[in-house]
């Protein structure tokens, strides 16, 4: 993921912005969501982005129901982890319509379009 590439475009210019690929695994979590904040004002009217992290609940509740041995849950426990609906919240906040949303091996996918 290109951060420079993201801060430089203009203002409501992309149509389509992906922050995949675990771009947001190794930030703290105020980064995390700053670049979300980002990325939303970088989105054109009608453009989708795209949010793709491990997600805090998925890995909390793999533990308790014993699915996640002890190494695996430190490989994918990090102090920027969230929830799937903390960025949900902050995307509605932000006025952006929920298109998908899927958890798939501890991590969320979420897609958003500006309306």
């Amino acid at each position: 993921m290109d951060f420079d590439y993201i801060n430089n475009a203009h203002d409501s210019s992309l149509l389509e912005l992906k922050l995949i690929d675990g771009s947001l695994d190794n930030i703290s979590l105020d980064d995390k969501f700053k670049l979300v904040r980002l990325a939303t004002n970088k989105i054109a009217h009608t453009g989708v982005l795209t949010i793709s992290a491990i997600d805090a609940l998925e890995v909390s509740r793999g533990m308790y129901r014993g699915y996640l041995k002890l190494d695996e849950f430190n490989k994918l426990l990090r102090p920027s982890l969230c929830s799937a609906n903390d960025i949900i919240e902050l995307l509605e906040s932000l006025e952006f319509n929920i298109l998908v949303v899927r958890i798939n091996n501890y991590r969320y996918y979420i897609e958003a379009s500006r309306p």
